[in-house]
């Protein structure tokens, strides 16, 4: 048996049930595709000790190549999903690197009811999915549900990461095996699935070390970040405060001066607590995970309620005599989401932007509609003007504690975690966030731009 390493289950999880080497045990030994994916349906669900476990494998052509419905009473049924990413569950799973909680009841219609109807007499009524990768493409899903509504616990969130990358290895040689019996080259009828000595396996077990390595030197520099940004940002407000403690030990300053001091030291504990907030809030975020409730908001009037007041705060307050200006390309949008988190999303990206803006530049706001096989929702872009940015440094900006140089080279505040707290609410609102960057017409200036993608929809004129 080839040697892998085991991963160390954290959640709860049956390790009897569920191993690595009890998963390329059953990979190497049972050549019937069918039976690997129905035997694997009974390991996962056991292991995760769910109600109803869904297996759904490959993702060719965006379309899943098969699917597996295994419940706690011992049934097996093949799923049909010809409209599988119909489902706006499937769609947030699809798009989103963490595990997806959704409740269908709390979030559609009754006229959805029948998209949430996986057999004659089993209904979906929340859940929690994730998606599996390998060899940087998606290639499945794994999803634990139950015919009840159900709030969901982190561990179970841990408990499908735990899972993912050796159930995404099973995942890609069914996917092949699957394949190569729709489009037979050669040989006809499914392929057997590779024994122990396959080099897949092995290019798998290479790839993983090679993903330690770098989850290894990604955690270091995350602690370089953590001890350089804390030192810098509360050494300022740590010296105001040391400065009017001993101003206050001085019975000889004047009223005045009195005055100013105490006003210096509420700024720094403003600061230092702006700091703890954020992270306690990414800490909550990440692993406290509650139920979503959203609500449908008119995202027009939304927005121009937001943009009012942007744009008289920096009326008041900002040197740099930026504006804010708008562009739909619908008279108005309906937006399914939590409002709390939609209002703390564009609170952290408009305080980015003038933050980062050049001064007497414009920031613009933009909303359209994406209608694809894969994706159907609202695209909400936010873009300004700024300092160039080597476009090999996006793929940072969403890490905790992440700071571009010139940031750090011209003091301006923050501790690297507002992106990474806007990202966490929109994948939690089942959208995904990206940034770009694109050169101007003028020497070491670009154009950066936010876009986010959410479940709404365009409203008739």
């Amino acid at each position: 048996m080839l040697a892998l390493p085991n991963f160390a289950l954290q959640s709860g999880i049956s390790s009897s049930m569920f191993s690595q080497q009890n998963l390329i045990h059953l990979l190497c030994t049972v050549n019937s595709p069918d039976l690997v994916l129905r035997r694997l349906g009974i390991m996962v669900g056991k292991a995760l000790e769910c109600e109803i476990c869904l297996l759904v494998v490959g993702s060719r052509n965006e379309a899943p190549i098969y699917g597996l419905l295994w419940t706690a009473d011992g049934q097996s049924i093949r799923l049909d999903l010809r409209n599988f990413w119909h489902h706006s569950w499937a769609q947030a799973i699809r798009r989103s690197h963490q595990p997806v909680i959704f409740h269908p009841i709390a979030s559609v219609t009754k006229t959805h009811d029948q998209e949430w109807r996986l057999s004659n007499n089993i209904v979906l009524k929340s859940g929690i999915g994730l998606r599996t990768w390998f060899q940087d493409e998606m290639n499945g899903m794994i999803v634990i549900g139950s015919s009840e509504v159900k709030d969901w616990l982190s561990r179970d969130a841990t408990a499908l990461q735990e899972i993912a990358e050796p159930m995404a290895l099973a995942h890609h040689l069914l996917q092949t095996s699957y394949v190569r019996a729709e489009f037979p080259d050669n040989s006809p009828g499914i392929r057997p699935l590779p024994s122990e000595d396959s080099p897949i396996v092995k290019l798998w077990y290479d790839a993983t070390r090679q993903k330690l390595e770098q989850q290894r030197q990604w955690n270091e520099q995350l602690l370089h970040n953590i001890v350089t940004i804390m030192s810098d940002q509360t050494r300022n407000p740590l010296a105001t405060i040391r400065m009017g403690l001993e101003m206050l030990r001085t019975p000889s300053s004047s009223p005045e001066v009195l005055q100013r001091r105490l006003d210096a030291m509420e700024q720094a504990w403003y600061k230092l607590n702006e700091i703890n907030t954020k992270i306690l809030q990414l800490r909550s975020l990440k692993f406290n995970q509650s139920t979503n409730f959203s609500q449908s908001i008119l995202l027009v009037p939304w927005l121009e309620t937001q943009m009012q007041s942007v744009s008289k705060h920096w009326q008041e307050s900002s040197k740099k005599r930026l504006k804010i200006v708008s562009h739909f390309t619908y008279s108005q949008f309906l937006l399914e989401a939590n409002v709390e988190f939609l209002e703390q999303i564009f609170a952290e990206l408009l305080t980015n932007a003038e933050k980062f803006s050049l001064p007497h530049t414009l920031v613009q706001l933009r909303v359209d509609v994406v209608n694809t096989k894969s994706l159907q929702g609202l695209k909400i872009q936010c873009s300004n003007i700024g300092h160039y940015v080597d476009p090999k440094n996006l793929k940072y900006f969403f890490d905790p504690f992440y700071r571009a140089q010139s940031a750090i080279d011209t003091a301006i505040a923050g501790i690297g975690l507002g992106l990474t707290i806007t990202k966490t609410l929109v994948e939690q609102l089942n959208g995904t966030i990206e940034v770009s960057s694109e050169p101007t017409d003028i020497p070491h200036r670009c154009l950066i731009t936010f876009t986010l993608t959410l479940p709404g929809r365009a409203l008739a004129s």
